[in-house]
């Protein structure tokens, strides 16, 4: 356009000496381009005399930090940090090995049943309790045996999966003898990790 000059965001501050207000460019993107009016062109389409400012000159100065505001443009605001989201499963794996490592027991309480079976799952498919020791194998099996002998309709599912891993789970849906046979198993050492609700408590 005739008697405008662009000045770039990145490079310059403009304030007008007359007051008027800067104008800006549409862009399909990004910060526009300031516009001030040209000091060395007139409205009658002649240049102003030597040395006059003119009601239209402008004062430039580098100042990149402040431009943005004075196009009527505020920086974005720094986007959020993504939330981060705990891994309980791992969280608990992670604090549970070193001391199953020891061949002491851990004691995980659980908000429910479901939340109780999954972790015990978790933890025998992790591997967390050691199981190379014969002693512990035959402990475990003899549990196993126990289990079937006191249950003869069938254990609760997932319950000898886990005892294999020297693993089990706690919880009020399951049948009296496997919850005593459980409970001993975990205070005798054959068992090393146990899932549990808050109906281990109220047992005990």
């Amino acid at each position: 356009e005739s008697g405008t000059r662009e000045v770039p965001l990145h490079e310059y501050l403009v304030t007008l000496r007359d007051g008027s207000v800067l104008t800006t460019r549409g862009e399909p993107s990004g910060l526009p381009p300031l516009v001030a009016p040209d000091p060395s062109a007139r409205s009658d389409g002649h240049p102003p005399p030597a040395g006059h400012a003119g009601g239209g000159a402008a004062t430039v100065a580098a100042a990149a930090g402040d431009v943005a505001g004075i196009a009527g443009r505020r920086p974005p605001a720094p986007s959020a940090a993504p939330r981060r989201t705990l891994d309980t499963e791992k969280a608990a794996t992670q604090l549970a090995r070193p001391t199953c490592a020891e061949e002491r027991g851990v004691l995980v309480f659980c908000p429910s049943k479901p939340a109780c079976v999954r972790f015990a799952r978790h933890f025998a498919a992790e591997g967390v309790v050691p199981t190379t020791g014969e002693a512990q194998a035959q402990a475990v099996a003899s549990l196993l045996d126990e289990l079937d002998h006191a249950c003869p309709d069938g254990t609760t599912a997932g319950l000898d999966e886990v005892v294999k891993a020297r693993v089990a789970f706690y919880h009020a849906g399951m049948q009296e003898a496997e919850q005593k046979l459980v409970e001993k198993a975990f205070n005798d050492g054959t068992l090393r990790l146990l899932t549990a609700t808050s109906a281990l408590g109220e047992g005990v």
